[in-house]
């Protein structure tokens, strides 16, 4: 465990509350957490729960089993490249192919193996931004955790009516709260959600809105942080790891009538 483990169950409950103050309240038409919002297209608690399910261990294990494997590609290699104990235009074309599957095996730029140490690299690379992404979260939450704002966002939740629906004031809520909770995580690839529409209200320093938005604020910057660092580690990883193509040989393996002779 890490110390966002530890953390994790707290500050799901904090960033619940916060979420439900957002969504029910709004946050300050002024202040930073719309455009945050707009970046990560998620709720402050949605956000940090997918770094806390982020598994380092596990990304930089799967890393050391495919290099495991390149023992195999080797051997496999060894094997290809002798020469074959038979003669004639079948064991040439057989010979052609063997070539042509030995060299796709090899430790060249563009060869299996390679491919697989490029790969097993990007799983490191991974699990690096993983493990980083989680010791940042941890330390903002720690900050929040014991943070005013945090007393105030709890006090209002442990003290509202709620036979009150207007708990926090007249405020409107979130009108794209689904759009929030639903959007796809921005670094999976998927299309671009619409924006989330404002709700703001005039609110003063010490109320349960404002200190909503601060927090939430706080949370969703390091997020953004991670989620760019993720990005770059994508783009630079795009080239070397591209699909390759299944190995080719000069000519075909033509059927032959002719005398084969083994060698014995």
């Amino acid at each position: 465990m890490d110390y966002l483990d530890y953390l994790a169950d707290a500050a799901t409950d904090l960033l619940r509350r916060v979420d439900d103050v957002l969504v029910q309240a709004g946050a300050p038409e002024d202040h930073p957490i719309w455009s945050l919002l707009g970046r990560v297209q998620a709720l402050p608690g949605d956000a940090a729960r997918a770094i806390i399910a982020l598994h380092p261990v596990e990304l930089a294990e799967s890393g050391r089993a495919l290099r495991r494997l390149r023992s195999g590609y080797e051997e496999a290699r060894a094997v290809l490249l002798e020469p074959p104990a038979w003669y004639g235009p079948a064991a040439e074309a057989y010979q052609q192919h063997r070539m042509s599957l030995a060299a796709a095996l090899s430790s060249d730029e563009w060869g299996l193996a390679a491919r697989l140490d490029a790969t097993a690299s990007y799983l490191d690379d991974v699990a690096g931004w993983a493990e980083a992404s989680r010791k940042q979260l941890a330390s903002v939450l720690v900050e929040v955790l014991g943070s005013a704002e945090a007393v105030v966002v709890v006090a209002a939740d442990l003290f509202r009516d709620p036979a009150t629906p207007s708990w926090l004031g007249e405020w409107a809520g979130l009108t794209a709260r689904q759009t929030a909770r639903e959007a796809p995580c921005p670094w999976s690839g998927s299309a671009t959600t619409p924006p989330m529409t404002p709700a703001v209200a005039p609110v003063s320093a010490g109320s349960p809105v404002r200190a909503a938005a601060e927090i939430g604020a706080r949370v969703l910057d390091v997020v953004v942080d991670c989620l760019e660092r993720g990005e770059a580690l994508l783009r630079a990883a795009t080239e070397r790891l591209a699909a390759i193509s299944a190995p080719q040989t000069s000519g075909g393996a033509p059927w032959s009538a002719t005398t084969l002779r083994l060698e014995h």
